[in-house]
């Protein structure tokens, strides 16, 4: 009797053991719930990025993107003709050449500061203020800005309105990019395309419309060199 008690409790441990095995895999116990406990992520809300943070995204990355590019400027004012304008970016440096014909108006940033030159029969160099100055409004085309004061707004997103303009699409030489409606404080107001580089493809405004024709590496040093000694310009 003793023996058949003891065979039946031994039979009684392997059923238990044999149960405890089955919920284990690899030595690691198994929960036997089909209901799991929801992701910490997914119950956390996620922020919709307005058209404003994508722009200030782009633009902050064109006020570090150096390049070459060769514009083509549409005017809708008669006593501003169309031009032919390439706009070169080295880190804060930059210069804007607009040719009408065989004559190119030149502004640019060079060591002795903000130089404006004339390229036609002869060339001629004026010196309108040191560095980290602006130019005078007689001098001041507005093109520099596009890739100065007004990306720095762009990049900021302060007290901007922007609202998607749809995209420009890619051609030879020129990658596509984005475009936003954009009116507020310290910008031109217009339309501005940025590519994904941040680099201005496209700009629109009352005055005329400025597209990229050409994209190309970034400038060497020498562009930014007057060519002319430049003169300083009478007060």
């Amino acid at each position: 009797m003793a023996v058949v008690l003891t065979r039946r409790v031994t039979l009684l441990a392997l059923l238990l053991l044999a149960s405890v095995l089955s919920g284990c895999d690899d030595g690691k116990p198994q929960s036997t719930s089909t209901t799991s406990a929801p992701s910490t992520a997914a119950a956390t809300t996620t922020q919709s990025t307005t058209p404003g943070d994508e722009l200030a995204a782009l633009a902050r990355r064109g006020t570090t993107t150096d390049f070459t590019g060769r514009y083509a400027l549409d005017s809708t004012d008669p006593k501003s003709p169309d031009a032919t304008v390439t706009i070169y970016r080295l880190g804060l440096s930059f210069r804007v050449d607009i040719t009408r014909g065989r004559a190119t108006s030149v502004l640019m940033t060079a060591t002795q500061g903000i130089v404006s030159c004339q390229l036609a029969a002869r060339r001629t160099c004026l010196l309108l203020g040191g560095p980290g100055t602006t130019p005078p409004k007689a001098f001041d085309p507005g093109l520099q800005r596009l890739i100065t004061t007004d990306l720095a707004a762009l990049a900021d997103a302060q007290n901007l309105t922007v609202v998607p303009a749809g995209t420009v699409p890619a051609i030879p030489g020129v990658p596509a990019a984005t475009c936003y409606q954009v009116s507020g404080e310290g910008v031109d107001p217009g339309e501005y395309c940025l590519t994904a580089d941040g680099v201005l493809r496209q700009a629109q405004f009352p005055s005329g419309t400025l597209k990229m024709t050409k994209l190309s590496a970034a400038p060497t040093r020498a562009a930014f060199v007057p060519p002319a000694s430049p003169t300083p310009v009478p007060r």
